[in-house]
């Protein structure tokens, strides 16, 4: 975990000295070799997430571009609703 007090700067240098040295190619390396995919598609997310956070603390994240609205959003059925009683 990071400190809070750790400047963005020094978040993104522990990111790219650590995580960025050996993430993407870790990345390769089980794409190469997982024939499931299971290992390919964690490792691709893991590498994501490191980018997509490096990215937040150098101040370079932009908002998501999803071409959904928000009255598009499903929600969950009777998750609006209170939770019933069960009769006394």
């Amino acid at each position: 975990m990071m400190r809070e007090s750790a400047s963005c700067r020094n978040k993104c240098a522990l990111l790219d000295l650590h995580l960025m040295a050996f993430a993407p190619m870790l990345a390769d390396k089980c794409l190469e070799a997982d024939r499931a995919g299971f290992y390919a598609a964690a490792a691709d997310l893991m590498l994501g997430f490191v980018r997509a956070l490096r990215d937040a603390f150098s101040g370079r994240s932009r908002p998501s571009t999803l071409p959904v609205g928000d009255d598009e959003i499903a929600v969950a059925p009777g998750a609006s609703k209170p939770p019933e009683r069960p009769p006394s």
